[in-house]
């Protein structure tokens, strides 16, 4: 059925028939961020991280209304994303402890720690339009993880800082 449809809108855009301003279906709607597709695998080995473990969503299920993506490195790893929720709806949620605003990577960005895993994961997140950037770094369990000496949060940020104009700001 989804080929039928977008068969008929393209011989309506070619052929000039028909508005061109008709709205996709929200469960098609694109998401203007993905960042296993708008992030170089060089800025990515850059960082540390491996290009080749790129997953995509959550365990490799695409999320409506998110653009996520996860990279492994030895002793942690990042997700960065964009979610069309607002700052406020991500960082008050309640499951989110030690809020504080950093600057960085753009003056409204703040980090937090997940409650209950504030040792293992910290998110830098920013206003981007009328959704929010995200870079989380996720700390790994056991002699791994134990080996990372630098504040999750001040990685996460320093991540952020990095990738510059890479990730979506606005």
């Amino acid at each position: 059925m989804k080929f039928g449809i977008a068969a008929v809108a393209a011989v309506a855009l070619v052929s000039g028939c028909g508005d061109s301003t008709a709205v996709e279906s929200e469960s098609e709607r694109p998401v203007m961020f993905e960042p296993c597709d708008d992030i170089p695998d060089e800025a990515i080995a850059e960082l540390g991280f491996d290009p080749a473990t790129a997953d995509r969503g959550v365990a490799g299920v695409d999320q409506w209304g998110w653009g996520i993506c996860k990279w492994s490195g030895e002793t942690h790893n990042i997700a960065i994303s964009y979610a069309e929720r607002s700052l406020e709806s991500l960082r008050d949620t309640g499951n989110n402890t030690d809020i504080r605003h950093v600057g960085e990577p753009t003056p409204e960005a703040h980090t937090w720690r997940r409650l209950g895993e504030e040792e293992f994961i910290c998110e830098v997140t920013w206003p981007n339009g009328t959704g929010a950037g995200q870079l989380t770094v996720y700390k790994r369990p056991g002699a791994d993880g134990e080996r990372m000496t630098e504040n999750i949060c001040d990685a996460a940020v320093g991540y952020a800082i990095a990738l510059g104009d890479l990730l979506p700001r606005g």
